[in-house]
């Protein structure tokens, strides 16, 4: 709700203190975080403040894709592999919350990617492009739209994207939760070859009942 009056009057009194030195408005004692949990487009299921960000008491959980595009708690055996068209496919897994959740912060997806051709004739691509993104199903399996950063009313809860070529991590700067790709060089890909991928997912907020979803979406584009 960033254009609500609430929020105006929070920018307005921030400009106040740090532009002009009025301190009257008490924000110098405002908490550091203001969360607003989105439960679609049109509800905010929370508006609360947090003291810090990452909020500390966050419950970091693994999920592994399945064979079955479902998204589990345990690691799945034997390994297994999806393919798709890195033209214009994508894959898509999903997790249904057995009770009320919230996913506040950082997601990270790791996979193991390889780049075949098409056909036997062609030679082998060098580079892929992975565009992610996580959405919000409701118990009937549709997708719950939310406000996109640049103006889009159908947007998801977040995403990332990744060129293969440059997926080394910054050492420095990257947390277990957080990956970020320091784009010094690049790491072609070669025929056969499998390397792990980490794509950091922008930070969001949402509130997910008991029998909603969230889906994971991997795609070309």
């Amino acid at each position: 709700a960033y254009y609500s009056p609430d929020v105006q009057e929070m920018t307005r009194n921030f400009m106040d203190c740090f532009l002009k030195g009025d301190t009257s408005s008490g924000f110098l004692d405002t908490p550091s975080v203001r969360l607003e949990v989105r439960t679609s487009l049109e509800e905010i299921h929370e508006i609360r403040h947090e003291n810090e960000w990452p909020i500390d008491r966050t419950e970091y959980t693994s999920l592994y894709l399945t064979e079955q595009q479902s998204l589990a708690l345990e690691r799945p055996t034997p390994p297994m592999e999806l393919a798709y068209p890195a033209k214009n496919g994508k894959t898509a897994f999903h997790y249904t919350f057995a009770e009320d959740a919230e996913l506040s912060g950082y997601m990270k997806l790791r996979v193991w990617v390889e780049a075949r051709p098409e056909n036997a004739s062609q030679e082998n691509p060098d580079d892929v492009a992975l565009f992610v993104a996580v959405n919000k199903l409701d118990r009937a399996g549709d997708t719950v739209h939310f406000f996109g950063s640049v103006g889009s009313t159908k947007d998801m809860v977040t995403r990332g994207w990744c060129r293969v070529s440059r997926r080394e991590l910054d050492p420095i700067e990257s947390t277990e939760w957080h990956p970020v790709q320091e784009g010094a060089r690049e790491q072609k890909l070669k025929a056969g070859e499998i390397v792990p991928v980490d794509i950091g997912l922008y930070p969001s907020s949402t509130f997910f009942a008991a029998g909603e979803a969230v889906q994971l979406i991997v795609a070309p584009r």
